[in-house]
């Protein structure tokens, strides 16, 4: 049953002015109108897009994305990783060492992980001249991007919620450049066997009893985002104890048994698919894996303003290593740097990797931060406690594939996002439902950055299922996704956006084996996040989404803020 009580406290993951279900000319006019909102910028035209090269050699956004082939498949590629994570001592035995080198470095502070938590943790702490150490060839973490033909587009993280006017992430935006640079996202229709539908209640396939069940849950939604009616907006993270007591109560619910509740009785076939397809490409999982708590914090904060930024997430990456790019030395920012011992003492921490030319290297850092997954954590940082050992064994991460169809046509600016509906029904079954019906949900790749000539547009194939990290990472040869992305293009996303076959010019594949930690119900009631998000040894702090179990731009970027803290609280004291 859901939670009824006294509206939250202000919130980050929803933006105060009500924008959704405005698009075209309307949406501009709103903006304008508002009284010196944090909006108001997005009223005016996106800038042009970008010239090929303009995006430096370890951004987020991969500018020389045109000069790889065809086949090539990007995204995760954890090979070497897997290999030192599973077996450190071999790492030194293959290069002739008995034990770890003596620290050849000293530093204030040393992030591990160049993904949105690492960056802006780095970016809060550049007063101390921090290293952040990223194993990927590019920074940004999975949100990336690529370019065709001067077009940025996403290959990971795709957009953010509007931030408060007034609050700290506003303000955070601002100071990157990030805010001004999006676009406030229009509805999301629906496509089903090649025909667009703008809503439930008007589509010609629609029963009453779906309609309604569709009224009652988006006037739950409404509620819940406006905190209405005793309804509460979950807020997460939050370090808020008369609000974390709230959450808890709606972390001990599934969402699925929330929204059944909030729709009058079990869900009708599409609105249920719609749903199921929304938690699957959000995060990784069916309703009945999830949290009611997170469940919320995602859904109803799509009731306000959904931003893209050029390039998507990777958009805002950039931005943050560009500011840091010029705000430190050039060794700071190291890539191909893959970390695989960290110890902790009372003096401070020991980090050993493997540097670009695979040279062992140790660095002596007062402070460490560790922006990288926590299955990653358990495998680094030696002597854990058993709690925290124990709250890392309660994750599970999931697996997605994405394609961005490349095409010599314009689209209109009528959507941004649009959700991919079969006839199916959902079950437990994850794996079944999957591989019937494929994409869930594509968005348009260059809303942000428009251009008259081309547009991309970007699939997501999410697996909801345990099994499906090692069918993506355990697959070199793509060639049967890559024929189904195909053949969902041409026979529905395309007929519905009326794009012509010869349009179609290219499809690029990208691999996600791990970003989407399961929001699953009791990791926040029952503490397991205070567990996960604990400083270790006095001297590592962890900063990444993981902290809550919720795959979120806006988690990553507070925990990141909360790391950078009890940072700067220890380098004061010592």
């Amino acid at each position: 049953m859901p939670v009824h009580d006294q509206p939250s406290p202000q919130v980050s993951r929803r933006v105060l002015l009500k924008l959704a279900g405005l698009s075209g000319a309307a949406l501009p006019a709103a903006l304008a109108a508002l009284p010196g909102g944090v909006l108001r910028a997005l009223a005016a035209p996106p800038a042009p897009p970008s010239a090929p090269g303009a995006w430096g050699p370890l951004s987020p956004i991969d500018g020389d994305r045109d000069a790889l082939p065809h086949a090539h498949i990007s995204g995760d590629d954890p090979a070497e990783a897997h290999k030192a994570l599973w077996d450190p001592e071999g790492v030194l035995r293959e290069r002739g060492l008995s034990a770890l080198p003596a620290p050849s470095e000293r530093v204030k502070v040393l992030v591990v992980g160049g993904g949105v938590a690492g960056l802006t943790a780095a970016w809060r702490l550049r007063a101390h001249a921090p290293v952040v150490l990223e194993r990927a060839a590019r920074l940004g973490g999975n949100a990336k991007g690529e370019v065709w033909g001067g077009l940025p587009y996403s290959i990971g993280a795709a957009y953010l919620i509007g931030p408060e006017v007034g609050s700290e992430m506003e303000a955070h935006l601002k100071e990157l450049g990030a805010l001004a640079q999006c676009r406030v996202a229009p509805h999301s229709p629906m496509i089903r066997a090649g025909v667009r539908h703008d809503d439930f209640k008007a589509r010609d396939w629609g029963t009453p009893a779906q309609m309604e069940a569709w009224r009652r849950l988006k006037g739950r939604l409404k509620a819940v985002y406006a905190g209405e009616g005793g309804h509460i907006f979950p807020n997460l993270p939050t370090d808020d104890a008369a609000h974390r007591a709230l959450v808890n109560k709606l972390d001990a619910v599934t969402f699925r048994d929330y929204l059944r509740e909030a729709a009058g009785g079990e869900l009708p076939q599409e609105l249920a698919l719609y749903l199921e397809h929304y938690c699957w490409s959000a995060f990784g999982a069916g309703s009945h894996e999830l949290s009611a708590a997170s469940g919320l914090n995602f859904l109803a904060a799509e009731e306000g303003a959904v931003l893209v930024a050029p390039g998507g997430n990777a958009g805002v990456a950039d931005a943050l290593y560009r500011q840091l790019a010029a705000a430190l030395p050039p060794s700071a920012l190291r890539v191909k740097s893959l970390v695989f011992d960290v110890r902790a003492s009372a003096q401070g921490a020991q980090v050993a990797y493997v540097d670009a030319g695979g040279a062992v290297r140790v660095i002596e850092a007062e402070a460490v931060v560790m922006a990288c997954p926590k299955f990653v954590v358990k495998r680094v940082v030696r002597d854990l406690e058993p709690a925290r050992l124990a709250a890392i064994e309660r994750l599970k991460y999931r697996a997605y594939l994405v394609a961005n169809a490349l095409f010599e046509a314009p689209l209109k600016d009528d959507f941004y996002a649009s959700y991919l509906l079969t006839d199916g029904r959902p079950t437990d079954d994850a794996m079944a439902d999957s591989a019937r019906d494929g994409s869930t949900d594509i968005s348009y790749g260059n809303f942000a950055r428009m251009d008259e000539r081309r547009s991309t547009l970007t699939l997501y194939y999410p697996l909801p299922f345990d099994a499906g990290r090692g069918q993506v990472l355990g697959q070199p040869d793509l060639s049967a996704a890559r024929a189904r992305f195909e053949r969902e293009l041409k026979e529905s996303v395309m007929p519905a956006l009326k794009l012509a076959p010869e349009s179609l010019k290219g499809l690029r594949l990208t691999r996600w084996g791990h970003p989407l930690p399961v929001a699953a119900p009791g990791l926040v009631a029952e503490g397991v996040v205070d567990a996960l998000r604990a400083p270790f040894g006095g001297r590592v702090f962890f900063a990444q989404q993981d902290n809550w179990g919720l795959p979120a731009f806006e988690v990553a970027t507070q925990e990141a803020w909360r790391a950078a803290r009890q940072v700067e609280e220890l380098l004061k004291g010592g």
